[in-house]
């Protein structure tokens, strides 16, 4: 009897081995720590700069048969690829005053004059387009990503529709290139008055001819706004 309870030790100790030699496997653990995330960025600078340190246009002593343009340099300083957006916006134009020649061909043209804050004429007159180059390239600048010659500053005819079919009007936003990190493009920004200013109406095609003089003294501003967004 004693004989048959050490052989069921025996037995009982082997299979507790056997039982806990199961879980007895080579392993090893190796950690990855420290890991982080963190967000890219879009930055663009505008000749260098930003906001509110971009240089701005001033021409003064503006006449029916004038042109002149601006160019800028814009650049993504940021680590992700992004689509420069340009839009025109904010537009106002005053008459700044009426002179005598001014309040007859607004008499003319209306049938009263009236001269003042938001009242003027100009940037309905002026002859709008703007250009791009290609991915840092400075020249040429030939590409146009508005209308050929929108009909007026702000994109609209007369009554404030916009005119038929335009790309360009004031505060839609125009698309430019895909910058990737550091590159650079141009815009070209060229603003003409035709030597003799014409009333388009709906479209060039309806158009009446307008005294000049209706411009005279009258002043305008706008912001050029550029942004790039992600790709």
């Amino acid at each position: 009897m004693k004989k048959i309870i050490k052989s069921l030790a025996v037995i009982v100790a082997v299979a507790a081995i056997g039982a806990g030699a199961t879980f007895a496997v080579f392993s090893d653990t190796e950690v990855s720590e420290g890991n982080t995330l963190s967000a890219g960025t879009l930055d663009l600078k505008v000749d260098g700069e930003d906001y509110p340190n971009i240089e701005t246009m001033t021409f003064a002593d503006v006449k029916p048969g004038d042109s002149f343009s601006k160019t800028w340099k814009v650049r993504n300083t940021g680590s992700l690829d992004g689509k420069v957006k340009i839009k025109i916006d904010n537009i106002v134009s005053n008459d700044e005053g009426c002179n005598d020649p001014e309040k007859e061909a607004e008499e003319l043209e209306y049938g009263s004059a009236s001269c003042g804050d938001n009242e003027g004429e100009l940037a309905r007159f002026l002859r709008t387009q703007v250009f791009q180059s290609h991915v840092n390239v400075e020249s040429p600048i030939g590409d146009g990503i508005s209308d050929y010659h929108a009909n007026a500053l702000t994109g609209r005819n007369p009554s404030g529709s916009p005119y038929g079919g335009m790309l360009y009007i004031e505060g839609n936003e125009m698309e430019g290139q895909t910058l990737g990190q550091n590159d650079f493009q141009m815009v070209k920004l060229d603003i003409s008055l035709d030597e003799d200013v014409i009333n388009d109406g709906a479209g060039w095609w309806t158009g009446h001819d307008v005294d000049d003089n209706i411009l005279q003294s009258d002043s305008v501003t706008f912001d050029v706004i550029f942004s790039i967004e992600q790709e």
